[in-house]
């Protein structure tokens, strides 16, 4: 089977799960959570791999794969407790009720995040042996920052208003941006821009990824709005979304190309046929659904 047709076939099938994952209210959401769960777990699993290549210094994998994993489930609780209400699909009274009794909001997630601090900080003290000691904390803490932080925002967009639309709309995005920049740098790519990290990346590509995520978005949301119930959104917004998700997938993107150069491999691992690795299939999402979160959560606030 060729490259190509695995890449498709695998790609179909990844969409298949994640569309049903995210849009599924029964189980109390639970397919999704384990979706986005066990996406995390594989691409701290492969960061982890990654970093420690080219170096003798050594992280902690188990303790930054517990405490993200630990913070996922958090921001996951927080936001079915935002979103578990009358008319939820199979709503019990008694599930809210728990809900209700867990004190869980964003000072307790950030109180999370300073708790394994702490505890890595003491770990290293305690040590006898004290060489690499920071590295070995900022690279674990790093592989909690770069994959289940960005992951747990995957729950955080989908608990706003109108959540499920705004995944398309960051998908939809991220994924024309990717589309648009590939095929524009193949067909008409002359001018490299000269980065060290991706030498062959050139203006006409990030043009046409630029044209692919401002310039169909609008396309997106017109034909959305006239098929589904979305949010009002005014054109210049879409358009500035558009703008801003571009940067951030292109920023997602350079940053993983960042980290296997640096470790000198080509791919982040071998699991998803015809992709590589979890951060190679996800780099730019990683990026985009944070950043699509706050700017949703900019433009609510800012409309009257």
């Amino acid at each position: 089977m060729s490259e190509t047709l695995q890449r498709i076939i695998s790609g179909f099938s990844l969409v298949i799960v994640f569309v049903f994952a995210f849009t599924y209210e029964g189980l109390l959401k639970i397919p999704f959570y384990l979706l986005v769960a066990g996406t995390a777990l594989v691409g701290q699993l492969e960061f982890y791999k990654i970093v420690k290549k080219n170096t003798d210094e050594k992280a902690f994998p188990v303790s930054g794969i517990i405490l993200g994993q630990t913070l996922l489930l958090i921001v996951f609780l927080y936001s079915l407790k935002t979103q578990y209400l009358p008319g939820f699909l199979h709503y019990n009274a008694s599930i809210r009720l728990g809900l209700d009794s867990l004190s869980i909001g964003f000072p307790f997630i950030f109180f999370l995040f300073f708790l394994s601090i702490v505890y890595l900080l003491v770990r290293e003290l305690t040590r006898s042996h004290l060489q690499g000691s920071f590295y070995s904390i900022s690279v674990t803490l790093a592989g909690i920052i770069y994959v289940p932080v960005t992951f747990s925002h995957m729950f955080l967009l989908e608990s706003l208003p109108n959540g499920t639309f705004y995944i398309w709309l960051v998908s939809w995005a991220t994924f024309m941006t990717d589309a648009f920049a590939y095929f524009a740098g193949k067909l008409l790519g002359k001018h490299k821009i000269g980065f060290g990290i991706s030498p062959n990346k050139t203006w006409e590509g990030y043009l046409g990824g630029l044209i692919g995520s401002a310039g169909t978005l609008p396309v997106f949301y017109y034909f959305a709005d006239k098929s589904f119930n979305v949010p009002d959104i005014h054109i210049t917004a879409i358009i500035l979304i558009g703008v801003i998700l571009f940067a951030m997938a292109t920023l997602g993107d350079l940053s993983e190309s960042l980290l296997k150069r640096n470790a000198g491999v080509k791919d982040s691992g071998k699991i998803i046929p015809g992709h590589g690795g979890i951060l190679d299939l996800l780099d730019a999402l990683m990026f985009t659904i944070p950043a699509g979160y706050y700017v949703i959560l900019f433009i609510q606030y800012i409309s009257p």
